[in-house]
């Protein structure tokens, strides 16, 4: 089951290999949902990660993030989760999703409604140095956290993960994809040991960053509105990679001021 997309995936992974910082987003061109909007650019957190066979469990928690779906050009950003065989490039697993917009475009991807986020006003993920290169506002909200597992009926081998979240159609308006507690057990539920599974080294250690992305203890919610802010999901420490392109408009200035109050939060 390969699928054109992949072949961006690996580039980006070449592109980083070891635990770089946050850098520009990678061009990617290509309708990776099939609605007819190109996915401009976006970042990717990779790691590979060796099966014990048949019956193995893969977990981790994902939260999604946006300014997309109450913005007025119906442009519908996506995340996207994958599993590949390290050899054969086969797709093993994947879990996907679109912000759903006021005029749906028919994406092949899970939608994704933010009408009730989870976490709901404007979050701000700050910049810091190791970590995003701007501020960053997702200002519908989130959804999640949500734990995902995928079982395994292959020989013991390496696999690749990846984390993928794209800007669709154009380059402005954030969307970002929360990611924590990756583990891994054998059939019997014994647990495998992966280093830095939940980033609690405080950085991306043992993981490949291409693109925007950084390690946070909180994301804050914008003072006075409902949301409650971000923690991680398991632990102290979860990683975030995002789009670029802060949310435009006459309230973006107050918004970084905002965001430069929230600092010291992050984890560096």
């Amino acid at each position: 089951m390969n699928h054109h997309g992949s072949v961006v995936a690996l580039a980006g992974i070449v592109a980083c290999a070891g635990a770089a910082p946050a850098g520009p987003v990678v061009d990617i061109g290509i309708d990776l949902d099939q609605n007819g909007q190109i996915e401009t650019e976006g970042s990717f957190l990779t790691r590979t990660i060796s099966i014990p066979g048949p019956g193995a469990v893969l977990s981790f928690d994902w939260a999604f993030m946006s300014s997309e779906a109450t913005a007025d050009d119906d442009v519908e950003d996506v995340f996207r989760v994958r599993v590949y065989d390290f050899d054969t490039n086969e797709v093993l697993h994947e879990i996907n999703g679109y912000v759903v917009s006021p005029g749906d475009s028919g994406s092949l991807f899970t939608p994704r409604h933010f009408d009730k986020p989870s976490v709901p006003g404007t979050i701000v993920a700050p910049s810091a140095p190791g970590g995003l290169t701007q501020d960053t506002f997702f200002e519908d909200g989130a959804i999640g956290w949500f734990n995902q597992q995928f079982v395994f009926t292959n020989d013991p081998g390496q696999v690749l993960v990846e984390f993928l979240v794209a800007d669709a159609a154009d380059r402005i308006v954030d969307t970002g994809l929360a990611i924590d507690n990756l583990q891994l057990h054998e059939a019997s539920g014994a647990p495998v040991p992966l280093d830095n599974g939940s980033f609690e080294s405080g950085d991306m250690s043992f993981w490949s960053l291409a693109g925007e992305g950084g390690t946070f203890t909180f994301l804050e919610s914008i003072p006075g509105e409902s949301g409650e802010g971000l923690p991680a999901s398991a632990g102290d420490v979860f990683a975030l990679i995002t789009t670029t392109g802060q949310v435009p408009g006459p309230g973006a200035a107050a918004l970084g001021a905002i965001a430069l109050g929230l600092l010291g939060r992050r984890r560096r």
